[in-house]
């Protein structure tokens, strides 16, 4: 079952998220939370289907934190983490 992200402290490693910043927005996408690094740095992987391949980045908390606040962006937990 989907459950909505409503605060950023709800993201845990190994969760699936899915962002929705929009209809037909080029950056809704779905990320892995692989880590967090000292409660500001989330290290994320997602699909590239160019590439083939699992892709890594860094997002800082404040990025999640920000997103949140803005009623017409969503955030869905697609899988629980630990």
């Amino acid at each position: 079952m989907k459950k909505v992200v409503t605060d950023v402290d709800q993201l845990k490693p190994g969760m699936r998220v899915s962002l929705f910043f929009g209809e037909n927005n080029v950056n809704n996408k779905t990320v892995h939370i692989r880590a967090i690094v000292d409660d500001e740095v989330f290290v994320i992987c997602q699909w590239s289907s160019r590439k083939g391949c699992y892709q890594y980045s860094c997002e800082d908390r404040s990025f999640y934190a920000m997103c949140l606040k803005e009623p017409k962006f969503k955030f869905t937990i697609t899988r629980e983490g630990e």
